[in-house]
């Protein structure tokens, strides 16, 4: 596996691209970001490919009693064409929503901008 990140000048976005060869058969490949956005509502933008699914995990990933907030557990779904409804988040909460990308397509993309902060 080969990964190449890069930034070009004057851009505001960090470049990766992870290029897997030498493995026999389809290796199932994800990616993971873990995101601190400003807590104020809507700040973050998140585009991707069209996904062919998207649900959240069928627990919550955060407790009350431990400290942790969540608010989507089993409650979300993609709509049935495949297309993510809005999500919004509320400060404080901490939610875990996965995305399945059509293993047809060659290339796939996710991209979270902050638009007010460049």
């Amino acid at each position: 596996m080969r990964k190449r990140v890069r930034v070009v000048e004057g851009e505001p976005v960090i470049y990766q691209e992870h290029l897997v060869s030498c493995c026999p058969g389809p290796p199932p490949l994800g990616h993971h970001p873990i995101l601190k956005l400003p807590d104020r509502e809507g700040v973050g933008i998140l585009d991707m490919s069209a996904p062919v699914a998207g649900f959240t995990t069928p627990q919550r990933i955060e407790e009350p009693a431990n400290g942790g907030y969540s608010s989507l557990a089993g409650s979300y779904r993609a709509r049935d064409d495949g297309r993510p409804d809005a999500l919004s988040h509320a400060p404080g909460l901490d939610d875990l929503v996965c995305f399945v990308s059509n293993p047809r397509r060659e290339f796939a993309f996710s991209a979270v901008s902050v638009p007010e902060e460049g």
